[in-house]
């Protein structure tokens, strides 16, 4: 599971640093 907040996707207003983030935690739980 992608460590995120509960209702993250409905924010509208993700800037770069928190697709950063969601892309670090895909990549980590996809295992790299």
């Amino acid at each position: 599971r992608p460590a995120l907040p509960d209702g993250w996707l409905n924010s509208r207003e993700l800037d770069e640093n928190h697709k950063a983030m969601i892309a670090a935690a895909e990549l980590d739980v996809s295992g790299g």
